[in-house]
């Protein structure tokens, strides 16, 4: 309304949308912000029309302002064997979450942080070796909680990670179906539930000040950037890096699009940079790129007889 005037839906047109977005820039927004806008802006324009409001979408061949790709976060063998030992560490200090155990799950499962905190000793398939990631009704021992982009889906657990989830269930009092909230704010959980003050939106993150704890985690282990999120990450470039397809990630990682695997989450791994290093160093000293890649083989070191000719005879 600033921007353009509060004017009828009607008398929108394409222009409008370029002003908007110049509107925004000249707030300081940053370009993913108002690329942001424009996506939520254009689909309400999207469903008047497909409801018969709107003749024509005005702003569909509107172009938000490029953002630039940011650099995927992924942590480091050296930096995940680091955060093992701190996070055993920050529970023995008094963190009454599995720390250790949260972080090994996270990067062997790629689970999203609302997803493993919402996880039920029900969706543990032990025999089998899975964790189903599934919605969870309103009832009297769970809160309402839904999946974000897809229904439901189930990933692999290792046989390490089978161990510890093992010993952490027989070390867990009764009355708590979730493995990863502690049984104090389970039941503190449920007494906001019993005084209606919990709300679905709290049930995304039932572990008060998350990203702080982490933080702590991070430091203990001398990492000086990264975010839990960034084990997510981690997760998805080794699968991609161990061979599994973009569509198969996609599935495993539960995005709507695989435009989302490919932008978001697929670092260049190190081999990959070395490689493209020692192909540049071979091209610059005249070698054969191709050659340089590839393994030796045991035709390299054979002495090939010159090629000859064949003559034609007329017969």
């Amino acid at each position: 309304v600033k921007c353009a005037g509060n004017i009828d839906v009607q008398e929108v047109r394409y222009e409008h949308g370029e002003r908007f977005i110049q509107y925004c820039l000249d707030q300081k927004l940053s370009a993913g912000t108002v690329a942001k806008k424009i996506k939520h802006l254009k689909r309400v324009f999207q469903l008047a029309e497909d409801r018969g409001q709107l003749d024509r979408h005005p702003l569909r061949k509107l172009r938000p302002p490029k953002v630039a790709k940011r650099k995927v976060r992924v942590f480091t063998t050296q930096e995940c064997d680091a955060l093992y030992p701190a996070a055993r560490q920050y529970e023995q200090k008094g963190s009454s979450v599995k720390w250790e155990l949260l972080i090994r799950m996270c990067l062997a499962t790629g689970m999203r942080r609302g997803e493993l905190m919402n996880t039920t000793w029900r969706n543990i398939d032990f025999a089998n070796m899975t964790v189903d990631v599934s919605p969870k009704k309103d009832r009297t021992d769970t809160w309402e909680w839904h999946i974000k982009d897809t229904d439901r889906r189930t990933l692999p657990l290792t046989a390490d990670l089978v161990k510890l989830l093992v010993e952490h269930q027989m070390s867990q009092p009764e009355g708590n179906p979730y493995v990863f909230v502690p049984m104090a704010r389970y039941e503190r959980i449920q007494e906001y539930r019993g005084s209606r003050e919990w709300t679905v939106d709290k049930g995304r993150s039932p572990v008060s000040k998350f990203c702080h704890h982490f933080n702590k985690i991070r430091q203990l282990a001398g990492i000086e950037t990264g975010t839990f999120h960034d084990l997510r990450r981690t997760c998805l470039s080794n699968w991609v890096a161990q061979g599994l397809s973009l569509h198969e990630v996609k599935e495993l990682a539960g995005h709507a699009k695989i435009e989302t695997t490919e932008r978001f989450y697929l670092a260049v791994r190190k081999d990959v940079v070395d490689r493209a290093r020692a192909a540049s160093e071979a091209s610059r000293k005249g070698d054969s790129v191709a050659r340089s890649l590839r393994a030796p083989d045991e035709s390299d070191e054979i002495e090939r007889p010159p090629r000859v000719s064949a003559l034609r005879t007329k017969v």
